[in-house]
Parts: structure tokens; C-alpha cells; sequence
């Protein structure tokens, strides 16, 4: 029999510090992904405008001040993602926290494209600075390719220092694709093995997963930097419109928290009785009840979200979802029809909050509507 020890306060620390990158580190190590977007970036910019004729490359100065607005702003994105979420995960995370495991889902595919894209084109990117320099050598693209994936690969595997890379930007990927990957075996979204780590620390089978994908990539693409670079847009946006999406949705929730029922004014023993469970259930929530004689659920939460009088309104409706299918035949549709109502009338943030029904027992699950 095998037993595990915990590991002591000191040597927790200690593997914590020995882990942890100064910032002159960290600089070192993770801005070569924007060091070599950089040196590829204004080409790109360049054959796609050539393509519209000799005309469309006078808009090359406007387009490049476009984008470097838009760093600006994924700068600012990234750093509200980092302040809320400082054990990694990125949008996944911030996504699976505000908005529900279908959106993090999508999210963080997205997030394993744009890892996976990240290496291929920075590899392709330093391989075509290469054969430019060297154009003998631009038969063998390819192989120079899949051998710089290499010693990039052994590098982080087997922790041995490599003097030159011919894509150092890539190990932006292979530091947080693994991270990625670890949460979502946490969470039950990938096997449990992208979840163990090796010896030194490192999540191994999700550094081999990106070495071979990126591989595939770069093998069905010969190579070519202008046929990756177009796919970044794809999980870019995806990934910074979820982003911000998730990151308003926590903005909204403040510290005061109301639930709002429906009551009848000719049923006061209802409300009381209903009053008194609420009191011994949640006793520290705020409890709005909202009389209506015509008995009806969405006109009056409408009315009441529109009279709130706050800034950011970010509405709940629970719901119940059944076990099986065919038993949301008979289940009634007034979630629905209440958050379109408010989505249509109002300004409030509006989220389906499901509970399934398995076997007796309710498990919490956020749907965002």
C-alpha cells in the first residue's frame, strides 16, 4: 500500500517561490508572443492590402493604428481577467464563473485553436525569416518547422535550456495550454491524464497534445505563415467577445441582492406562510413581494426591474429542468417568456439559473440566456 504525505507549510512555500518568474522573467518569458507578432504583423498587413491594388496600400498606416488601438483594449481586458483570476484559465475561467459551463466550453476551445495557431504560426513565422535570408533552404520548410517544434517540445518536457529558438514566441502556448487543459480535466471537460503533472512540475500530456496538433497543422498547411496567420481571427474575437461579456456580467452584481415574488392580495395566508419560509431559509436576503390581482408573473417582475432605479441590474430566474427529455413536454415555459420580456423592455443582465432534477436530488447549473 502507497500513501501520500502532505506536503509541509515551508516546502509549499518553497516550491511556490522556486516556481514563481520576476518580472524581468516573466518579460523574458512572456511577451515574445507580441515580440513576434510584431515582426510578422505589418507583413501580413501588407499582402492582404496588396490584394485590393495599389490604392488599398495607402490605408496601411490607418489600418495599423486601428490595431494597435485594439491591443490597447485587449490590454485593459486582459488585466481585469488577471486581477480576477490570478491561478490562470483566462477566459475560461471568467466565463465558466459569470456566464455558465456552455459558454466556458466555448471559450476555452476557442482558447486551444488560438494556442494551437499560436505555435504553427510562430514557427512558420521564424522558418519564412529564415528561408528569406537563405532561400536554398525553402524546399525544406516543413522539416525546419517540425524540427524547431521539436526542440521547443524537449524543452519544456525534458527542462533542458535551449540556446536558440527559431520561435521563441511560442512558448506563450506551451505555458498556458497545459494550464488550460489542467482545468479542464479538473472540471470534467477533458480526460483526468491532462491533469497529472510530471516530476518537474509540468503538465506533460498537455504539452504533447499541443506538440502534435501544432504538427498536423504546420504539416497540412506546408509551412505557410499568410495561411495561418487569417485562422487567429477566429479565436480572437471569440474569446475577448466572451471575455467581455463575462466581465460585465460581474460588474453588475453589487452587494444588493432582492428576491422577487408575485403574491395575490386576496391570498395573505399564502404570502405569510410563504414569508416565514423564506425568513427561516434565507434570512439575510431581501425579499420583494409584488401584489398583482390579474395573477400575473411578467408584467409585474418588468415593471419592478424597470423601477429599480440602479445603474446595473443583473436578473436570476430559476428554473427547473428535468432528468429526462420527453418530461419537458409538461414543463411550462415562463422562463422563457419572462427573460425575453426583460431582455426586450428593460436594460437588466439576464441569466437562466437551471437546477437539474437527477434522481431526487437538484445539482446547480448556470445557462446563460
Amino acid at each position: 500500500m502507497t500513501g501520500v504525505l502532505p506536503a509541509r507549510r515551508g516546502e509549499t512555500d518553497e516550491m511556490g517561490e522556486r516556481h514563481r518568474l520576476s518580472v524581468l522573467g516573466g518579460l523574458a518569458a512572456l511577451s515574445l508572443d507580441a515580440m513576434a507578432s510584431v515582426a510578422y504583423g505589418p507583413e501580413a498587413i501588407v499582402i492582404v492590402l496588396a490584394a485590393g491594388g495599389g490604392a488599398a496600400l495607402g490605408y496601411t498606416v490607418p489600418v495599423t493604428l486601428a490595431i494597435a488601438a485594439l491591443l490597447g483594449v485587449l490590454t485593459l481586458s486582459y488585466r481585469q481577467v488577471i486581477a480576477a483570476f490570478p491561478q490562470g484559465g483566462g477566459a475560461y475561467g471568467v466565463a465558466r464563473t459569470y456566464l455558465g459551463p456552455r459558454a466556458s466550453l466555448v471559450a476555452a476551445a476557442s482558447l486551444v485553436v488560438d494556442y494551437v495557431l499560436n505555435v504553427a504560426v510562430s514557427i512558420a513565422a521564424g522558418v519564412a525569416a529564415l528561408t528569406s535570408a537563405m532561400p536554398g533552404l525553402l524546399p525544406y520548410t516543413v522539416r525546419l518547422c517540425l524540427g524547431a517544434l521539436a526542440l521547443i517540445t524537449a524543452y519544456y518536457v525534458v527542462q533542458l535550456a535551449t540556446v536558440v529558438l527559431l520561435a521563441p514566441a511560442a512558448n506563450t502556448s506551451f505555458g498556458g495550454m497545459p494550464v488550460l487543459t489542467h482545468l479542464l480535466a479538473r472540471d470534467n471537460n477533458l480526460p483526468h491524464l491532462f491533469a497529472l503533472r510530471a516530476e518537474r512540475q509540468v503538465h506533460r500530456y498537455g504539452i504533447l497534445f499541443l506538440t502534435v496538433t501544432a504538427a498536423l497543422l504546420i504539416v497540412g498547411t506546408g509551412g505557410a505563415m499568410n495561411t495561418l496567420v487569417p485562422l487567429f481571427a477566429i479565436g480572437v474575437f471569440v474569446v475577448n467577445r466572451l471575455t467581455q461579456e463575462a466581465i460585465s456580467a460581474a460588474m453588475s452584481l453589487g452587494d444588493r441582492v432582492v428576491a422577487v415574488r408575485v403574491v395575490h392580495p386576496d391570498e395573505p395566508e399564502e404570502t405569510t406562510r410563504f414569508i416565514g419560509a423564506w425568513e427561516r431559509w434565507a434570512p439575510d436576503a431581501g425579499l420583494a413581494l409584488v401584489n398583482d390581482r390579474h395573477r400575473r408573473l411578467v408584467h409585474p417582475i418588468v415593471e419592478y426591474v424597470r423601477g429599480v432605479g440602479e445603474p446595473h441590474v443583473f436578473v436570476l430566474i430559476p428554473e427547473v429542468e428535468p432528468a429526462h427529455l420527453w418530461q419537458r413536454v409538461l414543463q411550462n415555459q415562463r422562463g422563457a417568456v419572462l427573460a425575453h420580456a426583460l431582455r426586450r423592455d428593460t436594460d437588466a443582465v439576464v441569466c437562466r439559473l437551471r437546477f437539474r432534477l437527477d434522481d431526487g436530488s437538484a445539482r446547480l447549473r448556470g445557462h446563460n440566456a
